[in-house]
């Protein structure tokens, strides 16, 4: 076969010829891994373009259409071809392995007519959050931050509006009592009817964080899809956690009140002990600290930091503490004067 076995599973996932859970897998993979999500959007662009009118057409048989067109990839890419070695030094093969696939994927829609899934993918990665909300048929406004996808129908059938997630992002829910909203997020699931709340999900510890802004909120785990498992209700101003390693999912009053600043941009502080306030710079702009007095970890600061910059809030603690920042390249140096 010209594509391993893992790249099928992308040609069923583009077609929406995909169970749940390989849907689910194919998301944590693609959300986790920056190099597999600027392949999988090559892949995108190339279904996207084959298909410029989002048409929707029925699903087929991924696994017969790549045995048919398998034997037949070689008419159009023959194996002895090679470019001119006086305009061409060499062929990326990862660029040569694309083409191949966009052959495989153009073969099958001139073949079987197909066009493109009525589910759609967005990820953001490294550069930071969308640069515009993601807004639904349905009205729902979703906001993605940093190294996150979602999957989502153009439109939600008559019964249900289902969505698949992993990352961050912050979910403003259209109300719609007959139709109930729903996350699957790993093993967990969200359901609400109009609510707005903030969900985090970590891939490598399997953690999930749901904080709700208003509104209610199911969070549960799913043993099946006609089985729940550990659940909680939250109301505004509550925090679901799931742990992955008991599958269990435990509810607390939110104490952090820089939640949504990945979002929002700002930063508070109300007495807080200073090794929270390093934590929540950690958190907004990924840098590490190292205290070399604990003394300093019994400050506290009242403070509040709108769209300010890293430097702007490390001077603004210099003078607040009189203590020195020293920047060594890898980490923030704090000691004092």
């Amino acid at each position: 076969m010209l594509l391993p076995k893992s790249n099928k599973l992308l040609i069923r996932f583009l077609t929406g010829n995909i169970s749940d859970s390989e849907g689910t897998q194919v998301s944590e993979k693609l959300s986790h891994s920056s190099s597999n999500t600027r392949y999988f959007k090559q892949l995108l662009a190339i279904w996207q373009k084959a298909d410029p009118n989002h048409s929707q057409k029925e699903q087929f048989d991924t696994d017969t259409a790549w045995n048919l067109l398998s034997g037949r990839i070689d008419k159009y890419i023959p194996e002895d071809y090679s470019p001119r070695k006086d305009k061409v030094r060499s062929i990326n093969p990862t660029l040569l392995w694309v083409a191949k696939i966009a052959a495989v994927l153009l073969i099958a829609f001139g073949f079987f007519q197909l066009l493109r899934p009525v589910n759609k993918l967005l990820m953001t990665e490294s550069g930071g959050i969308t640069a515009a909300p993601l807004i639904l048929a349905d009205g729902s406004i979703i906001q993605l931050n940093k190294y996150s996808s979602i999957k989502y129908p153009e439109k939600f059938g008559k019964t249900k509006r289902d969505v698949y997630f992993w990352g961050e992002a912050f979910f403003d829910i259209a109300a719609d009592k007959t139709k109930p909203f729903v996350i699957e997020v790993g093993e967990t699931r969200i359901k609400v009817v109009g609510t707005s709340f903030n969900v985090k999900a970590d891939s490598q510890s399997g953690r999930i964080e749901v904080v709700v802004n208003s509104g209610k909120v199911l969070f549960y785990t799913a043993k099946s899809k006609s089985a729940i498992g550990s659940q909680v209700l939250l109301e505004p101003g509550d925090k679901g956690v799931y742990t992955k390693a008991t599958s269990t999912i435990a509810k607390f009053r939110n104490d952090n009140p820089n939640f949504l600043t990945w979002k929002t941009g700002i930063l508070t502080f109300k007495e807080s002990k200073f090794p929270d306030v390093l934590n929540a710079l950690n958190q907004k702009f990924g840098v590490n600290f190292v205290v070399h007095d604990n003394e300093l970890n019994k400050l506290t600061l009242t403070a509040r930091f709108d769209n300010e910059s890293l430097d702007s809030i490390m001077d603004a603690l210099r003078l607040v503490f009189n203590i020195e920042i020293k920047n060594n390249g890898k980490d923030y140096l704090i000691l004092k004067k």
